[in-house]
């Protein structure tokens, strides 16, 4: 049975080079679903969502989200297509 893809407009086998807040790792697109962290997961969802609207090969940036106590975040993210 297919699995539906994590992002639309990118392939789950898509392979990147993910780096998040100083901490480098290559990995797959399907494979950011289990990611340890909520706060990263969601930083990393966003910037893949940007990349894949405007079929992007990389991009960068710092991504502000809310933790389990409402307390605003901030997470550096760069991610680029291999």
């Amino acid at each position: 049975m297919r699995v539906a893809s994590v992002i639309k407009g990118l392939k789950n086998s898509q392979k990147i080079f993910l780096a998040i807040n100083g901490v480098a790792m290559y990995t797959t697109v399907g494979a950011t679903d289990k990611l340890a962290y909520a706060t990263q997961r969601s930083a990393v969802y966003v910037l893949l969502s940007e990349m894949a609207l405007e079929k992007a090969t990389g991009m960068s940036r710092t991504v502000r989200v809310y933790d389990h106590k409402m307390e605003q975040v901030a997470v550096e993210v760069s991610i680029s297509k291999c």
